[in-house]
């Protein structure tokens, strides 16, 4: 389970033009649970994200994954409990080495990696069944480089690789941001089949109002420095994104 509690962060607190960017977020994040959280330019929802995976510590308060708190956790240790996927498609991958490459890394996630051979039949055979379940091709061309893939497959890729190794918590920050409408579409679809197909604990930031309301079990919407609403069960399923994006403007 992950516990905010009581998270504060304010940037140059001991100056008089001081910013209090999260105030007083609470929340629990059950295992399996797959929460949306939306929020205007500013509002603080990658700081919150940032909190959450340990970049950022706090000014008042404490983020409890499973019992431990974070801030205790050793920076080299937290990919252990937290993987996350970013909106530019270039920066949960590496260009430059090939799909098989990339896999490779992030199979070893969070374990002691050692300069022994990676390209095993054993290991190629699994990074063959995960990429032909997102039912893509990329499982043919395992030996392309990730800089000849579009955006939509490159972020298809940055998924698969956050959930390759196992992980406490996924955070989702607007993946499908720097995309076209109709694959934005599909890697959110994407992205839904593997949170439910492995279980995984989901945080999501989304600015697309149709993503908002079409998935997750509820959303929560962060404004002024702390959440405002919560929106869940029958509520969040008959919510329409015109009748969000009018709750959204009125705060």
């Amino acid at each position: 389970m992950l516990v905010l509690k009581n998270i504060g962060v304010t940037f140059d607190g001991g100056t008089s033009i001081g910013s209090t960017i999260l105030n007083g977020i609470n929340l629990r994040v059950c295992g399996g649970e797959f929460v949306i959280i939306i929020g205007g330019n500013g509002a603080g929802k990658t700081t919150l994200f940032n909190v959450i995976s340990g970049l950022l510590r706090p000014t008042t308060g404490q983020v409890m994954l499973d019992g431990k708190d974070m801030a205790k956790i050793p920076a080299h240790e937290r990919s252990q409990y937290v993987a996350r996927v970013v909106q530019n498609t270039m920066a949960g991958t590496m260009c430059n080495l090939t799909i098989f490459e990339n896999l490779a890394f992030a199979f070893t996630r969070g374990k002691r990696r050692k300069l022994l051979p990676y390209s095993t039949s054993a290991r190629r055979k699994i990074f063959a069944e995960k990429l032909e379940s997102l039912g893509i091709g990329l499982e043919k061309r395992m030996n392309a480089t990730v800089a000849s893939l579009s955006g939509g497959q490159r972020q298809a890729i940055g998924l698969l690789m956050s959930v390759l190794a196992p992980s406490k918590i996924l955070l989702l920050d607007e993946i499908t941001a720097a995309l076209d409408p109709k694959i934005s579409d599909s890697v959110m679809a994407l992205a839904n089949k593997i949170i439910v197909a492995e279980g995984r604990t989901t945080l999501m930031i989304t600015h697309n109002m149709a993503h908002a309301t079409a998935y997750g079990d509820r959303m929560l919407l962060l404004a002024n420095s702390h959440f405002q609403r919560e929106f869940s069960g029958p509520e969040k399923e008959a919510l329409t994104p015109s009748e969000l994006a009018k709750v959204f403007g009125e705060v």
